[in-house]
C-alpha cells in the first residue's frame, strides 16, 4: 500500500512513511510503536478478502428467483388473470401471490443473503448502496402486490 508522497509525484510505502514519522517525533518507543503499525499493516494486507465469493449455483438461482418475482409483478400489473375463465383465475392469481410474498421479503429484511448477491455486480460503493435501497423498495411493493393478489386470489376461490 502506497501514498502519495508529494505534489511531485512520488510515491511513498506507507510503513516507511509511519517509520519515518515516528522516528523523527517519538525517538525509540516510537520505534516500537512503528515496527507494530507496520507489522499489521502487513497482517492485513496478507490477509484474504474479507467478503469470499459466492458460488455460481447460488448467485444463479438468486438471479433467477429475481427475475421470477419480476414477470410475477408484471403478470400482477397488466391483470393477465382476467384473460382466463373464471375457475382459473383465483388459482393464478394465488400461485401469483405466492411467488411475489417469499421474493418480495427476502429482498426487504433478508439484507444478508439474496440483497448483496445481486448487488454483487455493480462495481462502485455509490452504486450499490443505490442499487441496494432500490432492491429493498422493490421488495416492499412485492410484498404489497403478493398479498394484494393471494387475498384476491382466496376470495376468487371461496
Amino acid at each position: 500500500m502506497t501514498v502519495a508522497g508529494s505534489r511531485y509525484g512520488l510515491r511513498v510505502p506507507v510503513g516507511n512513511w509511519i517509520a519515518r514519522a515516528a522516528t523523527r517525533y517519538l525517538a525509540g518507543a516510537g520505534r516500537t510503536a512503528a515496527r507494530e503499525l507496520v507489522l499489521e499493516l502487513r497482517r492485513r494486507q496478507a490477509a484474504p478478502p474479507a467478503h469470499p465469493v459466492p458460488p455460481p449455483r447460488l448467485t444463479a438461482a438468486a438471479y433467477a428467483a429475481w427475475w421470477c418475482g419480476v414477470v410475477a409483478l408484471v403478470l400482477v400489473i397488466l391483470n393477465v388473470d382476467l384473460l382466463l375463465p373464471n375457475g382459473l383465475r383465483g388459482g393464478l392469481r394465488v400461485a401469483l401471490g405466492a411467488v411475489l410474498l417469499p421474493a418480495g421479503f427476502s429482498l426487504a429484511f433478508d439484507s444478508g443473503r439474496l440483497r448483496p448477491l445481486l448487488v454483487a455486480r455493480f462495481p462502485r460503493r455509490g452504486r450499490r448502496l443505490l442499487v441496494g435501497a432500490g432492491l429493498r423498495l422493490l421488495g416492499i411493493v412485492w410484498i404489497g402486490a403478493g398479498a394484494f393478489d393471494l387475498l384476491r386470489g382466496i376470495r376468487d376461490l371461496t
